[in-house]
């Protein structure tokens, strides 16, 4: 009987170090997304070469779609990409991967897009392909991609969505955030999933 009432201390304290080993696990667990249906999948070029949605893995990602010659909502919100990766310290910024995808593959090429995004900044990624790429990268993101009838010049704008997608490190949708947020709102929905990131 002794001996049972001496080992008993021992067990609590193993069932007790359970409990916090799980706890910390689960502080620790990458929580579930709220978007399961979302599969993001795209094979594109930039001036450097071939890059897939599989290349950005264990990265936090934010991804737009847009054009070049887009006279509004694409440049404001590149430049609001840029000033949100600024605010990012130097070990967040090597976690963190902004990409610009064009939908215009007959004006838009790898080489001018990269001229273009380091405008804004640096370390943003532009994005292109031929029009089979662009439309299933189009198509897995739900971005809609429509040419709209060109002017007496030949100029034209592109429907595109407006959302910023914010990838987390397990290449599942953590948020939909939207391109008139500010920069600090970006960084605030990339520190959300920057401490799972590699």
């Amino acid at each position: 009987m002794s001996n049972n009432i001496g080992k008993f201390p021992i067990i609590v304290l193993i069932l007790a170090i359970s409990m916090i080993g799980f706890g910390v696990y689960n502080l620790n667990k990458m929580p579930d997304t709220k978007y399961p249906q979302f599969n993001a999948e795209f094979t594109l070029h930039n001036a450097e070469g071939t890059v897939s949605f599989s290349d950005l893995a264990g990265k936090v990602s934010v991804i737009f779609f847009g054009y070049t010659h887009c006279p509004d909502i694409c440049p404001a919100t590149l430049l609001n990409f840029g000033k949100a990766l600024k605010l990012l310290d130097e070990d967040e910024q090597k976690l963190v991967r902004a990409v610009f995808i064009s939908l215009d593959h007959d004006r838009d090429t790898p080489e001018m897009l990269s001229k273009y995004t380091r405008y804004f900044h640096p370390d943003i990624i532009g994005l292109t392909g031929n029009e089979a790429e662009i439309t299933a990268a189009a198509k897995a993101f739900m971005v809609p991609k429509e040419k709209n009838k060109p002017n007496a010049k030949g100029n034209y704008t592109m429907n595109h969505g407006t959302y910023l997608y914010v990838m987390r490190p397990d290449g599942k949708l953590g948020e939909l955030a939207s391109h008139q947020d500010p920069p600090e709102k970006i960084v605030a929905s990339l520190r959300a999933w920057i401490k799972w990131a590699e």
